[in-house]
């Protein structure tokens, strides 16, 4: 399946974009224009379906919010309007609180370098738990992938990943990075 690196650089202006054969030849050029971000554009790596035949049509109407986006980043300026329309609530009762006080007080002893007992570092779990309900809630909203979770592959990006740190890892080390080969193991 071909896929397609899309950037803007602002939401009126014209979308450039690439087609390419292989994973990692678009996935090095999303980086290139990654760098090349500014604040009111964005960058995104899509399927192309193969049943598209227009392809120069699809590519420039296709938006950080498309279900087929494996891959996007999206500038600070650009993303604001998706921002202003969404709340997050989420029921805190009494023990939460207390608990969200434990964890507040744990992490500043992590900080402060203090070595935590396993108890305790899994109590830091809850923390985790929490910032997913709050990205999912905001994804559930509307708010595009590359504003919730910027630069994580979704869908076939994530296998085309794996495929690559097992195929090539200086290759993926050079386009992926060495944090997110920690995050596989």
């Amino acid at each position: 399946m071909p896929f397609l690196v899309v950037s803007a650089t602002t939401p009126d202006t014209p979308q450039a974009w690439s087609n390419h054969l292989d994973y990692p030849e678009a996935l090095a050029r999303y980086r290139e224009q990654e760098r090349d971000l500014v604040a009111s554009g964005f960058v995104l790596l899509a399927d192309c379906p193969m049943y598209i035949s227009d392809v120069e049509t699809y590519a420039q109407m296709l938006t950080p919010d498309h279900i087929l986006v494996l891959r996007s980043v999206i500038g600070e300026t650009y993303a604001q309007p998706y921002l202003r329309h969404v709340e997050i609530h989420g029921p805190l009762d009494q023990a939460g609180f207390a608990q969200l006080n434990r964890q507040k007080y744990l992490l500043l002893a992590l900080l402060s370098g203090k070595t935590l007992a396993p108890a305790d570092l899994e109590a830091l779990g809850g923390l985790v738990s929490l910032v997913e309900t709050l990205q999912d809630r905001a994804h559930d909203e509307g708010v595009p992938q590359g504003i919730v979770w910027p630069n994580v592959p979704f869908g076939q990006a994530a296998d085309e990943e794996v495929k690559l740190w097992a195929e090539q890892p200086d290759v993926a080390r050079a386009l992926v990075g060495q944090g997110y080969a920690e995050q596989l193991t």
